[in-house]
């Protein structure tokens, strides 16, 4: 049985740096990177988890594998996702932010706002 957390517990620290990068396009979507979605084996349709770490300085994405009471998306054809309002407010995410990309343990792709 798995418990249900607001958020995936990660340690920042051990994420990896991909030299990805990606921009939030003026609808709030994000483009999951081909590497990325080989990765974490992300298609259009699959079900992902959007949601902010434990110290709510980062956008964590991950396929859908257990329950969890983070945001459910569906990538689009365009391996596209949308960025959930209440995410955007909360981590202040504007029209053509930009975000480092990060991975850990190849379960989860991390987005850093880039300062």
């Amino acid at each position: 049985m798995y418990t249900k957390n607001y958020s995936v517990p990660v340690e920042l620290n051990k994420a990896i740096d991909m030299i990805i990068e990606c921009t939030v396009s003026t609808r709030f979507t994000v483009r999951i990177p081909k590497l990325i979605r080989e990765i974490l084996s992300i298609s259009p349709g699959d079900l992902v988890n959007v949601g902010f770490s434990n110290n709510q300085e980062a956008l964590l994405i991950s396929k859908a594998i257990h329950d969890t009471i983070d945001n459910k998306i569906i990538v689009s054809k365009s391996n596209i996702i949308t960025i959930p309002v209440e995410l955007r407010r909360y981590l202040n995410i504007k029209r053509g932010d930009q975000f480092k990309i990060y991975n850990i343990n190849n379960r989860i792709m991390v987005l850093m706002k880039k300062k």
